[in-house]
């Protein structure tokens, strides 16, 4: 009669980054159904324990079609004229900070959108701020940016 070998337990497959390894010796040991779970006695009937609830996820960020679906419920607007409106407002802005207009443009108690006009720099050799040694910068052209700040009303709507 022949001997055969006892086949060693498998083992686990090596954990991917960032999680944990299974307990080898957790899963030779058996566990108390009783000690794994205490159940409160009191007076009548056994009161079981439950898990928490899981946590709920954080509401995610309105698209576009969100907006302009809420603003169109919320005012008894139709979709199309909420569009409408939008797509005026951004001709409006075009035009006051776009070229020909005054360079700012604010929405009563949300924001102020201006237009800043930075010159031309020659190129020079100066000091560098970081390694304190003389250094060429090159010349830079003309440039426009704009700025959106937002205002009081807007920021006391995050004060607490």
């Amino acid at each position: 009669m022949a001997k055969s070998k006892p086949t060693p337990a498998p083992t686990p497959a090596p954990a991917a980054k960032g999680k944990a390894a299974p307990k080898a010796a957790a899963a030779k040991t058996p566990v108390k159904a009783a000690a794994a779970a205490p159940v409160a006695k009191t007076k009548g009937a056994a009161v079981k324990s439950t898990p928490p609830p899981p946590p709920t996820p954080a509401p995610k960020a309105l698209t576009k079609s969100g907006i302009y679906q809420a603003l169109a419920d919320s005012t008894k607007l139709e979709r199309k004229d909420v569009v409408a409106v939008f797509n005026e407002l951004i001709a409006l802005i075009k035009s006051q900070v776009g070229p020909g207009g005054p360079g700012v443009m604010k929405l009563p108690g949300l924001i102020k959108v201006t237009l800043v006009e930075k010159p031309a720099r020659p190129a020079e050799t100066r000091k560098d701020p970081f390694t304190g040694q003389m250094k060429d910068f090159p010349a830079k052209e003309a440039s426009s940016e704009i700025k959106v700040r937002a205002l009081k009303e807007l920021k006391d709507l995050i004060k607490k």
